[in-house]
């Protein structure tokens, strides 16, 4: 995203004050080049190869391994300081006035290290020479040694002779400059060049450093720098003049130790300053209290960014891709004002304190009741960084080294609009609170990125972006809603997990669902019973919803999730109708389970006839077989699980037949024969079919576990059952009946299924685990029914619930309604109060 915006006033003065060519010419008899013989007092004529002390028309040399002192006050015109070479002001004040006569444009191609071809003066450099006319820009302060003292260092435009005040002053060198006195520039009200540092430039400043014009009133006047500036004191490169300008090019470095960088003075109309390098400002503060800083390049405060506390405007600006703002502070703490402009994007802005931060979203200068998103926005190093406004991001959030994302104290939200991917790779997790995080935009898929091993956490995550979201880490957590809005959430290899208390809002559908076709899966922490859907699908080629709802009816659970992932294709090993998909349900601290399962297929995936597929729960090499498929709604249903796994759609495989044979007692009316059950219009089933059943077979030496399920079972009206039963049924099991309100029955004794068909009646004591049947007064034998509730018991309680519902006149298909004739009445009460008073109970091995 760029934001066009016209500095016309900035415009206008560049156009003012563009200087004339510069000549290179001989020197002028008026210079005098001051070379040092030896070490000594600068007032002494000795000290020097004119035997005369130097003054505003001497270029001064101070040679190497030559200490130089002040007495006095004194002045030069320029001055050079070679390598182990000595300048030491003590307390007094040097002025070095430069002349300007044959200096060159402050401009790029001059003094930059590249010629140009309008000004085509050698760069100042290790070759350049004050004897050589072609090296024009002789208005120089070089220190290759040192520059101690207390006393100030001013470069002078002010004494009106020579043409001097159009042209600004040029330093260079990679000496140190250990004074500790002030250091100004200062120039006539209508000079428009300042400072300039050379490309070959890496002093070292141990004072404060002040490039302005110290008698005030200046205009626009423009200091630059191509080279490296170290300073240990505080910097002001533009302040006491209107329109102050510094220009900090590209490759250059000005780097503050200690101290602080002030852009300008309010006092005086705009500070402007233009980075296309290096701004270092390790300790201090960046001080913006009017103007502009425009950054091309990288600027990094180690304090707090502050712009004025009243009236005054300040404004940041990114204004090239890729550059860099990187803050140890505060971004304009809450009591100043300051706008900051993302103008060019990517680019990035860096919380990199070494303690806690705030993290506002920036003033908009365009409109200061709103804010402008941040690009790419970094959080680094160490300590909390607390969110205090809502934020928004255009392209990425990351998250490093031991720095937090908090929002603790707050309900802030973070907006990640478009391609913008959130990362952490640092060691903490986001501190969520109760903050949503939104995915949004119609463009660029989004991702959500972690390397930590506890992985992301969100209280509220958000998907809104039809290009979709990729998940690339171990665990994402959401501990409150995720809300599916639009778009595709991709778990690939890593787990999406939903706390206990957690929900899913919005209509999951083939364009807004969780792909979980790869080892990732959807998990669900679970603290107690419930039903729980999980909206999954696959993006195998095309986008398919395959939705699973699972219903815990009983468990334990401690710590507990279950996962869900699928795969698009037909599990390995089926043949003739089936689903060219399966899904595979894991789980972790879930016991003892009682669970009814729906899942939902699109009708793309039946290989084959749909009328010919049951849902089907494969265990190794057994297959337990449930419900046919709902062919108008396309989904398979497997009741009464008492363990997960692997579950699909398939024909039965048939290779052995199960007939059993058994009456209910309250549908039981004689002859060998039931009533079929009603509802309100009739039977509830088609001719023939009494109720449904459902058969388990256990495990001969641990009744605890279930070998298979076969559920809604037809009972026929003459009590016969016929279960196609699989190859891999071959070891012996107890046979065990349920019904929706009928004790629960065993076979006496585990019955071998190693022939291909098996016949089993529970028609006599002897054939029922503790001869758990009622005679009827015909002599035939019946289940027990009235068990209501489904607790192995027939007691009060049952009679509580058929109570209430006979009192209210309720009729139907109804549990309570034991003799199944459709109404719930005292027929009813006879039966459930007969078993009661004799203590009919389930027996079990």
């Amino acid at each position: 995203m760029k934001k066009t915006f016209t500095k016309f006033i900035v415009v206008l003065f560049m156009l003012v004050f563009t200087s004339s060519r510069g000549f290179s010419e001989a020197i002028p008899t008026e210079i005098i080049i001051a070379e040092s013989v030896n070490s000594g007092d600068w007032n002494s004529p000795a000290t020097w190869s004119t035997a005369r002390v130097p003054n505003d028309s001497a270029f001064v040399i101070i040679n190497s391994g030559h200490t130089v002192t002040l007495s006095t006050n004194s002045t030069c015109e320029s001055l050079v300081i070679e390598k182990n070479a000595t300048l030491d002001n003590g307390a007094f004040e040097l002025l070095i006035q430069f002349n300007g006569w044959a200096h060159g444009r402050v401009m790029p191609g001059i003094d930059d290290g590249v010629n140009s071809i309008d000004y085509p003066y050698a760069p100042i450099d290790s070759t350049w020479d004050i004897t050589n006319a072609n090296n024009a820009n002789w208005n120089l302060y070089i220190v290759n040694g040192t520059h101690a003292g207390t006393g100030n260092i001013i470069f002078s435009f002010l004494d009106g002779l020579l043409n001097r005040n159009d042209y600004g002053a040029t330093a260079s060198g990679y000496g140190s400059v250990t004074n500790t006195g002030s250091i100004y520039y200062e120039s006539t009200p209508t000079s428009g060049r300042g400072f300039k540092f050379n490309s070959a430039c890496d002093l070292k400043f141990y004072g404060h450093v002040n490039l302005f014009n110290f008698t005030g009133g200046g205009s626009s006047i423009t200091s630059e720098n191509f080279g490296k500036i170290t300073m240990k004191g505080n910097a002001n490169f533009t302040a006491a003049c209107d329109f102050g300008t510094f220009n900090n090019f590209a490759g250059a470095c000005v780097t503050l130790e200690n101290g602080s960088f002030y852009s300008n003075d309010p006092a005086y109309t705009w500070g402007l300053i233009y980075n296309y390098g290096t701004f270092d400002i390790k300790k201090g503060n960046l001080y913006l209290p009017f103007g502009y800083f425009d950054n091309y390049g990288t600027v990094k405060v180690g304090g707090d960014m502050i712009g004025p506390d009243a009236a005054y405007q300040c404004y940041f600006m990114q204004d090239a891709a890729n550059c860099v703002f990187e803050i140890g502070g505060e971004l304009f703490p809450a009591t100043n004002n300051g706008f900051f402009l993302s103008v060019v994007e990517p680019n990035y802005v860096i919380y990199n304190g070494t303690g806690a931060q705030s993290v506002n979203e920036p003033i908009d200068m365009y409109d200061p009741a709103l804010t402008t998103p941040f690009s790419i926005l970094k959080l680094a190093n160490k300590g909390i960084k607390e969110l205090v406004t809502n934020i928004r991001v255009n392209d990425s959030l990351l998250i490093a080294d031991s720095a937090q994302l908090s929002t603790s104290t707050s309900s802030f939200s973070i907006i990640m609009n478009n391609a913008s991917a959130w990362k952490n790779i640092g060691v903490y997790p986001f501190s969520a609170n109760s903050s949503e995080v939104i995915f949004s935009g119609t463009t660029g898929g989004q991702e959500i990125i972690s390397t930590s091993a506890s992985g992301e956490s969100f209280y509220k995550l958000t998907i809104n972006n039809a290009s979709g979201v990729t998940i690339s880490a171990q665990n994402v957590s959401v501990t409150n809603t995720l809300d599916l809005q639009s778009g595709l959430v991709t778990l690939g290899n890593s787990n999406l997990i939903l706390g206990s208390a957690a929900s899913i809002l919005g209509t999951p559908s083939a364009s807004t669902m969780i792909v979980a076709d790869g080892n990732g899966e959807l998990r669900k922490d679970f603290s107690a019973t419930g039903s729980f859907t999980f909206p999954v699908g696959d993006n195998t080629g095309t986008t398919e919803y395959a939705p699973v709802t699972l219903n815990f009816i009983s468990g334990t659970f401690t710590n507990a999730y279950v996962g869900v992932n699928l795969v698009n294709q037909a599990y390995p090993g089926v043949t003739g109708n089936y689903l060219n998909r399966y899904w595979n349900i894991s789980s972790s601290g879930v016991s003892g389970i009682n669970c009814n399962a729906l899942f939902g297929y699109p009708v793309a995936d039946v290989v084959g006839t749909e009328s010919q597929l049951f849902a089907a729960q494969i265990t190794n090499a057994s297959v337990n077989y449930f419900d046919a498929a709902n062919t108008t709604l396309h989904q398979l249903t497997a009741n009464s699980l008492v363990n997960l796994g692997a579950f699909t759609g398939t024909q039965v495989v048939a290779d052995k037949d199960l007939n059993l044979s058994l009456f209910l007692e309250g549908l039981y009316k004689g002859g060998n024969l039931m009533n079929q059950a009603r509802d309100v219009s009739g039977p509830k089933y088609g001719t023939g079919i009494a109720d449904y059943i459902t058969v388990e077979l256990h495990n001969a030496a641990n009744y605890n576990v279930v070998e298979c399920t076969y559920s809604n079972i037809e009972l026929m009206t003459d009590g016969t059952a016929h279960i196609p039963v699989s190859i891999g049924l071959h070891d012996s099991y107890y046979i065990t009946i349920k019904h929706r309100n009928s004790i629960q029955t065993v076979s006496s004794t585990s019955v071998s299924f190693s022939g291909s068909i098996i016949n089993y009646g529970f028609d006599a004591p002897a054939k029922v685990f503790g001869g758990n049947l009622n005679q009827y007064t015909d002599g035939v034998y019946t289940l027990y029914s009235g068990d209501l509730n489904q607790d192995g018991m027939i007691n009060s309680s049952d009679n509580i619930l058929l109570g209430n519902n006979a009192a209210i006149f309720k009729t139907g298909y109804l549990t309570t309604d034991v003799n199944g004739d459709g109404t719930v009445d005292s027929g009813d009460m006879t039966i459930i109060d007969n078993n009661s008073h004799a203590s009919v109970t389930s027996v079990t091995p």
